[in-house]
């Protein structure tokens, strides 16, 4: 299925899953679609690293943290749900398409 179909992106947490997934291309390439394509990325506990991986920065180009990427801590979830809400409300995220943002 094609990335652009999903609205936004939840990766679970758990350090096996991550390891697991880390391991394949396919999920680096989706990842890195749904990036290019401005969606919300809720990203939980180890999954993080996917990010990364897929070369993926929490940061906008201006160095400001980014709207649309979410970093949520197992032992924080609602905190990183309702975030990822808010995000996902806004639909895109362009700000990651401009090399400079003045905001």
């Amino acid at each position: 299925c094609a990335p652009v179909l999903f609205d936004g992106l939840v990766l679970p947490g758990g350090e096996a899953g991550a390891q697991h997934m880390g391991n394949q291309i396919e999920i680096a390439d989706f990842l890195s679609s749904q990036y290019r394509h401005c969606k919300t990325i809720l990203a939980i506990g180890a999954s993080k690293s996917l990010l990364v991986r897929a070369g993926i920065d929490a940061k906008l180009p201006n160095g400001q943290p980014d709207p649309g990427i979410v970093i949520g801590e197992e032992a924080r979830m609602s905190t990183a749900i309702s975030a990822f809400i808010a995000a996902l409300g806004k639909h895109r995220h362009p700000k990651r398409e401009c090399s400079t943002n003045a905001e």
